[in-house]
């Protein structure tokens, strides 16, 4: 972990985060949601990548209060509007994301997540990173990626399952590749653990960094949003140590 705190230490650019999360769309805030735009900081004026930063400040205060209604609508705006993931049907997954709140709320580490919840963690934990932005995460395609990779040049080897993902340039079988050459032996953090040990984890280096690199100046989803945007500068990264292995 002193090795992956020091590579990220390195490697974290505020400005290459802001970048990346400023091209990509912020969409119109619902009904549920206009108490948090009192002063106007989601107008188009506003950078998309400080809209972020705002709603990951202002919606949990109210989020994990709302009764069913309004958690139900602003969990599918999450999920399919801001997070993109239209698969998610609103028809079909009411009762999954009652339950998942309610596992949030009584189990603290999260690691005996429920069977049939890792196919969906894309999705639910997006919801849990605004529930619980203190100890919950998103992960997803990107962050797993961008998350085994950084282990992995720290020396280490047990890595995160990927969950499928649109970007075929994000590619778990390319690391795999690397990691069957390079490691005597590597294993994998099971499906009904791997949500809680990734939260812990990245609560861990943000302590980390905070005390000893950032001086305080770290949150839980500055690492997670770090995660995401690196993930296409590591998967170039990546193909270029499959060329060195060919030759």
């Amino acid at each position: 972990m002193n090795a992956m705190k020091k590579l990220i230490g390195i490697l974290y650019d505020k400005d290459k985060v802001r970048k990346t999360y400023n091209k990509i769309r912020f969409p119109e805030l619902p009904d549920a949601l206009s108490v948090i735009n009192g002063d106007g900081c989601f107008n188009p004026q506003t950078g998309n990548y400080d809209k972020q930063l705002r709603l990951k400040e202002r919606l949990p205060e109210i989020y994990w209060r709302m009764d069913d209604n309004d958690y139900l609508k602003v969990s599918y705006w999450i999920i399919r509007k801001w997070g993109d993931i239209s698969s998610f049907r609103e028809a079909n997954n009411d009762r999954k994301l009652i339950e998942f709140r309610e596992w949030l709320g009584c189990c603290e580490t999260m690691c005996d997540m429920p069977k049939g919840y890792f196919s969906r963690i894309s999705s639910l934990s997006k919801v849990a990173s605004f529930l619980y932005p203190d100890r919950c995460a998103i992960y997803d395609s990107r962050a797993a990626y961008s998350f085994n990779w950084l282990f992995f040049k720290s020396g280490g080897n047990k890595f995160f399952p990927q969950p499928k993902g649109r970007n075929n340039k994000i590619n778990k079988e390319d690391q795999i590749k690397i990691f069957d050459d390079c490691l005597k032996s590597y294993t994998w953090y099971d499906r009904i653990e791997v949500y809680g040990e990734y939260c812990k984890l990245l609560r861990i280096l943000t302590e980390r960094l905070n005390r000893e690199v950032l001086s305080d100046a770290f949150r839980l989803y500055d690492v997670e949003m770090f995660l995401f945007a690196i993930a296409t500068e590591i998967a170039k990264s990546v193909g270029l140590e499959l060329l060195n292995l060919s030759d």
